[in-house]
């Protein structure tokens, strides 16, 4: 029963930071200018079942959070705009890896060809 209770203790610290308030961050105005920073917030929970139970320094359940920003809303009084945050190392990683499955399915076509 202790193993159950420290379970549900560590999906209830889990889920605390997901609310609203996690997603979007506090705004900053400057002017008649507002923005908002907007992030996507992530968590995941794995449980370890055991025969016998586990002892007492072991954890028989696990979490992981994260955020990350997404975008920015600027506010103002004639204007509502979301613009969104890119991260440059994701595209560029995610090209790099476009040429080099296109330069091997081009290497094995042309390999075919030759039989």
């Amino acid at each position: 029963m202790q193993d159950l209770d420290r379970l549900f203790a560590l999906f209830d610290r889990l889920h605390q930071p997901a609310t609203w308030q996690a997603v979007f961050g506090p705004p900053s105005t400057e002017g008649e200018r507002t923005i908002v920073p907007v992030s996507s917030l992530r968590y995941a929970f794995g449980l370890r079942v055991s025969e016998p139970p586990v002892s007492g320094d072991e954890q028989p359940a696990g979490g992981y959070s994260a955020s990350e920003p997404i975008a920015l809303v600027e506010v103002t009084p004639h204007s509502l705009t979301v613009r969104p945050v890119i991260r440059w190392n994701q595209v560029i990683a995610a090209s790099l890896l476009t040429v080099a499955w296109i330069a091997y399915l081009w290497a094995w076509a042309a390999g075919r060809r030759r039989r």
